[in-house]
């Protein structure tokens, strides 16, 4: 039973989802500059929102998790495969942003190289 003011559950999923993609883009590109050129001051706020897609995903694991312990296998064949669906895709988010983490940590050790002179093969 939904309240009155009780946002749906598929604007969630869809606000969510761009929202994450929108983070992952931003973070995917500040370590592309973190190796160009120096860090901006937006580098807090990016880091901060890196949290969005793995939030995102515990939150769409827990909530169709939930429902499908809920119901306890009286659900349709149709609501089951897209809920393990929507589980599978949050598993896939959270697995590209553990992909995006370590290009991070990879630029953060370019630009460390680039500051020591060590780029053009200097000893």
């Amino acid at each position: 039973m939904r309240m009155a003011n009780q946002v749906p559950e598929h604007l969630w999923l869809v606000v969510g989802a761009v929202l994450s993609m929108a983070a992952m883009i931003a973070y995917g590109m500040q370590a592309v500059s973190r190796v160009l050129e120096r860090p901006n001051r937006w580098g807090g706020l990016v880091f901060a929102g890196s949290f969005v897609p793995v939030l995102f995903a515990v939150y769409v694991v827990l909530t169709q998790g939930l429902f499908l312990w809920q119901q306890g296998g009286t659900a349709g064949l149709g609501t089951l495969a897209v809920r393990i669906g929507l589980m599978l895709f949050a598993v896939v988010g959270a697995r590209a942003q553990w992909k995006l983490n370590e290009v991070h940590l990879l630029a953060r050790e370019m630009a460390g190289v680039a500051k020591l002179g060590l780029e053009r093969g200097n000893p």
